[in-house]
């Protein structure tokens, strides 16, 4: 049976009885976003174990909903315009869309997905770290991918750079990128770039993997990595999902490390290292530079996709709130701190990487 079959007899037999499921709507998202919501199915599960949990979502990244064992079945959003296209209403949705979830995310991203996805308080014995499923035929395909690497380091230390092509306010320059990766060659090291398909390309790495292992099976991979350099984004939380593995997290702007950093072995900080910068400009050229030239005109061609596709104009409401989200308005509410990536030098990264080993 194909996921459309599997969809109209979910429609035709399960809808009606809605008693016996907990229907999830999440709305585009990040990676990074969509791991961060991984400890919530969990608990939803354990609050409803006879409920069916019900995802009606976004399809990029299915793998990680389809192999998630606390997560029934998925829809995604591309067969139906709308949940009430399925008889939903919006009282049924434990989320109505995404930006409900960030507008609370302060105490900690994890805990507000507790708190909105489960439509519960947080309490601190619910444990947040993350993990993902695999199949168990996806494990010759891990090891395959493990002793290609292994092969290719001939011994050497195996270290990770996460190279993101994420918003603006967080991408550390191809140049810093390019300069730490042979510090840590000339250190010794074998240097393999992980990440998405489109993130940067760092011309100097031994081996380029960005874009070519499946997402559920990265933080295996990870285990015979030493180090991953990341930034605020998606491999920030994949890489989490393997406990042990040591991160050089370079955090540039946008969400203080106290909000953002995944749970590990129930730390918010086990085997991390954060590396900051307090700019005392206090962000003025950041808040005009981003603002003006990449957030603006990025959110009107989303408004004028989204009054193309649904036929209406997005809410006035939910615009006030996606301006929130540009790290000089968050930094100036809660920290009145900023961060930025041209003052974290490579020097820096890789002299906080000597100290941890």
């Amino acid at each position: 049976m194909n996921l459309i079959e599997k969809y109209e007899t979910w429609v035709k037999t399960l809808v009606p009885f809605k008693d016996d499921k907990v229907f999830i709507w999440l709305g585009p998202a990040g990676l990074g976003d969509k791991i961060t919501c991984l400890p919530a199915f969990r608990h939803l599960k354990k609050m409803y174990p006879n409920r069916k949990v019900i995802l009606y979502v976004e399809p990029l990244i299915s793998d990680l909903w389809r192999y998630c064992k606390y997560i029934d079945f998925t829809i995604p959003e591309f067969y139906i315009k709308s949940p009430d296209a399925l008889g939903i209403t919006k009282s049924d949705l434990a989320i109505r869309a995404w930006w409900t979830f960030y507008e609370h995310h302060q105490q900690h991203i994890c805990k507000s997905g507790i708190i909105y996805i489960c439509n519960t308080e947080y309490k601190d014995d619910i444990p947040l770290e993350y993990e993902i499923d695999i199949l168990a035929e996806d494990l010759p395909k891990i090891e395959g991918y493990k002793n290609e690497i292994l092969d290719l380091a001939k011994g050497k230390k195996i270290v990770s750079i996460a190279p993101a092509y994420t918003m603006f306010s967080r991408m550390w320059s191809i140049e810093s990128w390019t300069k730490l990766v042979q510090m840590l060659k000339d250190d010794g090291n074998f240097v393999v770039s992980l990440g998405g398909i489109n993130d940067l390309k760092v011309p100097n790495v031994d081996l380029e993997k960005c874009g070519l292992i499946p997402v559920r099976m990265v933080p295996h991979v990870l285990d015979i990595f030493d180090t991953l350099f990341t930034l605020n984004s998606g491999m920030l939380h994949l890489g989490s999902v393997n406990q042990d593995v040591r991160i050089v997290y370079i955090s540039v702007g946008q969400f203080p490390p106290e909000l953002i950093a995944p749970y590990r072995r129930g730390k918010l900080f086990h085997n991390m290292d954060v590396i900051d910068h307090s700019c005392p400009l206090k962000g003025e050229c950041f808040k005009g530079h981003i603002e003006e030239t990449k957030i603006r005109p990025m959110m009107n061609n989303f408004l004028s996709a989204y009054q193309k596709e649904s036929g209406t104009k997005f809410p006035e409401e939910n615009i006030e709130l996606m301006k929130k989200y540009v790290c000089w308005h968050y930094c100036a509410k809660i920290m009145d701190k900023y961060s930025c990536s041209k003052l974290i030098t490579p020097e820096k990264v890789f002299e906080t990487y000597k100290k941890g080993n």
